[in-house]
């Protein structure tokens, strides 16, 4: 952690780490709409402190998962709202500089289905991993101990306690199962992720050294061949056995111990593997969207509703095209009568349990009444990347009693499914949608307008009345007034390039400030913005060129070279003090070379001590009030201080600019001809020496 400047003070520095997707952070605790979920996106939150830099401050994350990471830092905005001019004072700034430390395990025995994996630990913790099939859908590990203890066998007793853990090494404090008191014992994953990486974590419960102690581990999955899905076919009645029909889609029975082990199960096992309908998606590409469909009947949306459990979906969140943009789910049963659904999504893994019942974490588990519209949408932003299972159920009720009824004959749903690469409902009508590029990825966020704050604008905790909204943008542009008065009076004094200069100040200070507080942009802001600090330093170094009074051909220089300059910083760093202050000082000492020459020349006080007194100290005063009122400025009284500087500074131009330059002598030109005739006659007639081109005489 370093600091630009030593006299800066210290910072909290707040960091999210995430895997899968970026964190989505929410420092002021803003609300969000219920359609938005961000549950799938909430990092591991730490703060550190820049006075701590030399602690060298880090975080440590146990077991994390394999794939991508991401690292958000960010500071607090300030407490003291105050708008400073850069340039003026130190410029803090906070860099942080990350580090990588990972240790990995190597070597990591694998364990093989249906075989006896026989292991005589050297060490009190064994570490094994197995890898699931497509297909698993419920998994066992049995264990059987030998060996032993003061002399005696192991019967019935096999001394270890195990910790399973999907995609990440187990930690100590997982849940364990323990196979003390125990001949053999088994472990059961009800809901297994598919071909996903399983760790093992084997560890003896008892101290005491066993005298050729070994245990045995044996593997047995159960499940459905999603990966052999085809159109529903018609089967003999011998072969019904071997298949379950369920939909539109049929899995071929896989054998195992699952017809034994979960018996006791609610629906037990009746020799056939039962699993809710799995649909394949695929992606067709739109703009700034990715919408995913079914991979058979003509990319329809259109799903069957099954009558006693859910269907499934999966589809590939890309680690590319789609980090930084939002899952949206949208649900439409307006054909069903009374309906309600039920759902949630699980990443690797169908959200089913014993194959029909749907299965979540209570906290994942998302309810919708859908009866009073028949739709319903929800968003997910910064949802990992890998593959993701969404079951669905869906019921229909009674209106008088609320019970459970048919939903009719083959009744269907629409269901939507895209990733966007935007803002959710692109920020909605209180704030506007940005994107910024990291490390090659594109991220989008939302700028809030009106008091409204969040991740999509919806907070309206502090959101401005009416009658505040009217009196910031009212303010803000109509006191530009005061430059349309300033070019009447320029241009009544016969300085027109400074009074073209003020309409162009008036125009786009108006349009700038009526884009950046009510969002009616007759253009792109930045471009606004460009014209606007443009046409005001432009203004003030036409008004001092016209103060020093300058024969005609250094005032034409002046202003050309003048306006290619203040283009150009206007264009590098429109916010920088260097940006105003050089056409400034520049304007003033050309004023100060013209006034001090005029005063050697005539040996006295230029300008007079009346235009001094009158004009040139009230609209210098009138100007550095105006400079006051901007170093006042706050994101609470800009809008009133703003304005200020608008009235005061136009006023001063008032006083400042000078008188119209002296007329200059009219010319008659027919007397001119007259005079030219007549000269020629009299050196015509003048009795003189022809002239000589040679002599030049």
């Amino acid at each position: 952690m370093m600091k630009s400047d030593d006299t800066c003070g210290n910072q909290d520095i707040h960091i999210s780490i995430h895997a899968g997707g970026p964190p989505i952070v929410n420092p002021d605790n803003t609300s969000l709409p219920e359609s938005v979920d961000v549950r799938y996106a909430t990092g591991i939150n730490l703060t550190i402190n820049t006075g701590d830099a030399e602690l060298t401050p880090g975080v440590s994350v146990p077991s994390p998962r394999a794939g991508d990471w991401f690292v958000i830092a960010y500071r607090l905005k300030d407490d003291v709202d105050k708008i400073e001019q850069k340039g003026i004072g130190v410029d803090c700034h906070y860099q942080l500089q990350p580090q990588l430390l990972y240790h990995q395990v190597l070597d990591i025995p694998v364990l093989s289905e249906l075989t006896d994996n026989v292991y005589s630990p050297a060490d009190e913790l064994t570490l094994l991993r197995y890898h699931t099939k497509f297909s698993s859908s419920v998994m066992s590990f049995s264990f059987y101990c030998s060996g032993t203890l003061d002399n005696k066998p192991l019967a019935g007793n096999c001394p270890l306690n195990v910790t399973v853990s999907a995609d990440r090494l187990p930690l100590l404090d997982d849940t364990t199962e323990s196979c003390l008191s125990q001949d053999r014992c088994s472990l059961v994953v009800s809901d297994a992720l598919k071909q996903s990486w399983y760790y093992l974590l084997v560890q003896k419960s008892i101290l005491d050294p066993i005298d050729g102690f070994n245990f045995t581990i044996r593997v047995e999955e159960e499940g459905c061949d999603y990966s052999r899905a085809s159109v529903s076919i018609d089967i003999a009645a011998e072969d019904a056995g071997n298949y379950y029909l369920k939909g539109e889609l049929t899995w071929p029975l896989m054998n195992g111990w699952y017809q034994e082990d979960i018996a006791h199960r609610e629906g037990s096992f009746r020799g056939v593997a039962t699993c809710a309908p799995l649909y394949t998606l695929v992606t067709l590409h739109t703009s700034g969207a990715r919408r995913f469909v079914k991979l058979v009947e003509n990319d329809t949306d259109i799903y069957p509703v099954e009558r006693n459990g859910p269907f499934v979906v999966t589809f590939d969140i890309d680690p590319v095209q789609d980090v930084g943009g939002f899952l949206a789910v949208g649900v439409d049963a307006t054909s069903l009568p009374n309906p309600a659904v039920t759902f949630c999504m699980k990443k690797d893994g169908p959200p089913v349990e014993d194959g029909v019942i749907l299965r979540c974490d209570e906290s994942d588990i998302i309810e919708s009444n859908l009866t009073s519209s028949g739709k319903d949408h929800w968003y997910f932003p910064n949802i990992p990347a890998g593959t993701w299972y969404l079951g669905l159920e869906v019921k229909c009720y009674n209106a008088s009693d609320q019970d459970p009824f048919s939903c009719g004959e083959d009744p269907e749903i629409v269901m939507a499914i895209t990733v966007n690469d935007q803002c959710i409902d692109n920020c909605g009508s209180n704030g506007q949608c940005y994107i910024k590029s990291v490390a090659g990825l594109q991220l989008y966020y939302c700028k809030c307008y009106y008091g409204y704050a969040g991740l999509t604008c919806s907070d309206d905790t502090a959101a401005w009345s009416r009658a505040y909204f009217l009196t910031r943008v009212l303010l803000l542009t109509l006191s530009n007034a005061i430059f349309l008065v300033a070019a009447i009076f320029a241009f009544y004094r016969h300085h027109f390039a400074e009074s073209v200069a003020f309409v162009a100040t008036m125009i786009f200070s108006t349009l700038y400030h009526a884009c950046d507080s009510s969002r009616v942009c007759v253009m792109d802001y930045d471009t606004l913005q460009f014209c606007d600090f443009y046409a005001s330093f432009l203004s003030i170094l036409l008004v001092l060129i016209a103060m020093a009074k300058l024969n005609p051909t250094l005032r034409s220089t002046a202003h050309i070279t003048g306006a290619f300059f203040v283009a150009f910083s206007a264009k590098y760093d429109r916010f920088s003090l260097w940006a105003v202050l050089v056409p400034l000082i520049a304007g003033l000492i050309v004023v100060a070379i013209s006034w001090g020459g005029r005063m050697y020349h005539r040996k006295e006080l230029y300008p007079s001590k009346k235009r001094w007194f009158f004009f040139i100290v009230p609209g210098a005063l009138l100007a550095l009030v105006g400079l006051v009122f901007t170093a006042l400025e706050t994101e609470e009284n800009y809008y009133i201080t703003h304005s200020l500087w608008h009235l005061f500074i136009g006023a001063s131009v008032l006083f400042l600019l000078p008188p119209r330059p002296k007329e200059e002598k009219h010319h008659e030109p027919e007397r001119e001809l007259l005079d030219v005739s007549t000269s020629l006659r009299d050196y015509l007639d003048a009795d003189t020496e022809p002239y000589s081109f040679m002599t030049g005489e």
